[in-house]
């Protein structure tokens, strides 16, 4: 049988790319970034962004109420309560902000509301034996002075039934 001329499979070595030359499977120091800790779990991609997201949404909410003052505006009120025809302290007044009750006079005639909200408010001043004094109180950031008298009430006995 003749002989026929077959072609040789040759194997030729690969070489590595000059422009690549000595780097192999080397890695750069930015490569290190995606590298997972050992034992961390896989890295993934929207961890990070959904911490920055949740960083970012808790800053605006801290300083929502920084852009906002006017409507978080809470100011002290003080004041002194004092009898309308002798101008004496009336110690232990009542003192109510929109019908709660929020401080009594102390020795002197004198209250404090430590943190009346921004807003339009009712400020009542009752004393065993005087009329009830009503006032409109607007609440604003800064502190507030009031001097306020009650004018002593007629007494009338209850009548017998």
């Amino acid at each position: 049988m003749p002989h026929a001329n077959k072609a040789k499979a040759e194997i030729i070595p690969i070489e590595p790319d000059p422009g690549n030359a000595g780097e192999g499977n080397r890695r750069s120091a930015n490569d290190t970034a995606n590298v997972p800790t050992p034992g961390a779990g896989p890295v993934l991609p929207f961890q990070f962004s959904f911490l920055k997201s949740l960083l970012l949404s808790g800053t605006v909410l801290l300083a929502l109420p920084l852009l906002s003052s006017s409507a978080w505006a809470q100011g002290p009120v003080l004041g002194t309560v004092l009898d309308a025809r002798t101008g004496t302290a009336l110690p232990g007044a009542t003192i109510l902000l929109d019908g709660t009750a929020s401080a009594a006079t102390d020795a002197t005639g004198t209250f404090s509301l430590s943190a009346v909200p921004a807003g339009p408010h009712e400020l009542r001043v009752s004393f065993l034996g005087y009329e009830t004094l009503l006032r409109r109180l607007q609440g604003q950031a800064t502190e507030q002075r009031l001097s306020t008298t009650l004018q002593p009430g007629a007494y009338s006995p209850a009548k017998p039934s």
